[in-house]
């Protein structure tokens, strides 16, 4: 019989993993119907230029305390993980029969289509992503007026795309649609939003 998955929790990622080529921006905890264990899907975004091959990720899986009981190593094997696009939705990973209440997750190499390989695990630095201001709590009058800068400027006005007042920080700005992006990138690697014009527009 052919396992099929149930969900049982799904959480936004809210970390932002500095120096690291991958993202992750959610995590799915999902009951097979075929045993008593659990799986774990990841939605990871390669925010590089090039295409990903492998992935190799080791997941401490960690009780309501923060203390780790179980130490999952997994790999992405022969992938084809597209640039600044998302990945993972066909991918779950047996956790055992124990739920895991939190989880930290390392990235310990990536290699490339190129024949690049990164492994510099050790200058990945997480850092919390502060939350942002949701469009929708501002008053009419101040959503009226973000919705005509982008008429004024031909951009296509996509609520997706304009959920929050992006915020920036020390190494990473989030856009108005909430993905977090290294503080150099000049347009969102998600919706493709121009920094410099968001700041200026998109504000409460």
């Amino acid at each position: 019989m052919e396992t099929e998955y149930i969900e049982v929790r799904k959480k936004q990622w809210n970390n932002w993993l500095a120096n690291s080529p991958i993202q992750i921006t959610e995590w799915r905890l999902m009951a097979g119907t075929t045993s008593a264990d659990y799986y774990i899907q990841f939605i990871l975004r390669n925010t590089g230029n090039d295409d990903i091959t492998n992935i190799k990720l080791a997941i401490a899986l960690c009780d309501e305390n923060g203390e780790k009981f179980k130490l999952v190593p997994f790999e992405y094997k022969k992938i084809k993980m597209v640039k600044r696009r998302d990945f993972g939705e066909e991918y779950y990973i047996n956790v055992g029969e124990r739920i895991p209440e939190k989880i930290k997750l390392s990235i310990n190499e990536v290699r490339y289509e190129n024949g690049r390989v990164w492994s510099n695990y050790k200058s990945v630095r997480r850092e919390i992503l502060p939350k942002q201001t949701e469009i929708e709590s501002l008053s009419e009058i101040q959503k009226n007026m973000i919705k005509r800068s982008f008429k004024v400027e031909h951009i296509m006005y996509i609520p997706e795309r304009v959920m929050y007042i992006p915020v920036a920080e020390h190494n990473f700005w989030m856009c108005s649609c909430g993905q977090p992006n290294e503080a150099t990138e000049e347009t969102c690697i998600r919706c493709s939003l121009d920094k410099q014009w968001l700041f200026k527009n998109v504000k409460a």
